[in-house]
């Protein structure tokens, strides 16, 4: 583990990682190579983000919800991977051994990596000063009854009366009007993430001369990252999903050595 920083109501922020880390890999045999790796872990932290990167702040805020209370942040970070498990591997197809079919058929190679993890954790905001100290990173209150509903695929969610915080009789969340909500810092996490990237490759010998060629698939599979949805109860479209999920894409490469 490690511990940065004492913490508690100064300038100073804290954080803690404890990790179990396992690997295996397999050598170069029969065409075939490998390797997996695999890390349990869990990192919790008061402050997560100093530059106010969006995709951060968004799901952790840069500041606290109460300057005179910076041990209600110590919770699970927006950087918090409880599961990654990553898979390589490369396969040296078997093809001609000889004469022209070598050339065309022989020596390719396929390799590629296969990766999953765990979701990011995130917080649900008010999204207005609903304390009224002059910050942003105010919470909503827990009401201990209601649900946080999550759609089938896990990529948006609504709030069935698990969150409240006080609003207009239009509906705006109003400002200066809650005090410090109960609401748990990081209590959600979004989607788990699975990628695959694959790539083709081949050399060709003629005379003098070398061709490498190199086709790369990324995202493959075609697998969507969800990410964080919209986590700000001021905003009409709270709990949905306004991400780029991620595409497949492919790349197409030539090397010629003379």
């Amino acid at each position: 583990p490690t511990d940065v920083g004492p913490g508690g109501n100064d300038a100073q922020a804290r954080s803690q990682y404890h990790a179990v880390f396992l690997q295996v890999n397999k050598k170069m045999s029969h065409g075939i190579q490998g390797g997996f790796s695999y890390t349990l872990s869990r990192l919790k932290s008061n402050n997560d983000e100093s530059l106010g990167v969006a995709d951060i702040t968004n799901s952790a805020s840069q500041i606290p919800q109460d300057y005179f209370d910076i041990s209600s942040e110590y919770a699970l970070s927006a950087f918090d991977r409880t599961h990654r498990a990553v898979v390589n591997y490369m396969w040296e197809i078997p093809g001609p051994k000889s004469g022209v079919l070598k050339q065309i058929a022989g020596g390719w190679q396929l390799s590629g990596i296969t990766s999953f993890q765990s979701g990011q954790p995130f917080t649900v905001f008010t999204g207005q000063d609903t304390n009224g100290n002059g910050g942003g990173a105010d919470r909503p209150n827990l009401t201990g009854s209601g649900s946080f509903d999550w759609d089938s695929e896990h990529k948006g969610f609504t709030n069935n009366g698990y969150y409240t915080v006080p609003r207009t009789a239009a509906g705006a969340v109003l400002p200066f009007s809650l005090g410090n909500g109960n609401g748990l810092k990081t209590a959600h996490r979004a989607a788990s993430v699975w990628n695959t990237d694959l790539s083709l490759a081949k050399s060709f010998d003629i005379k003098r001369t070398r061709l490498n060629v190199r086709i790369d698939a990324f995202n493959a599979l075609d697998q969507d990252n969800y990410g964080v949805p919209t986590t700000s109860m001021s905003s009409a479209d709270f709990g949905k999903n306004l991400n780029n999920w991620g595409n497949r894409s492919l790349t197409l490469s030539a090397k010629l050595s003379f």
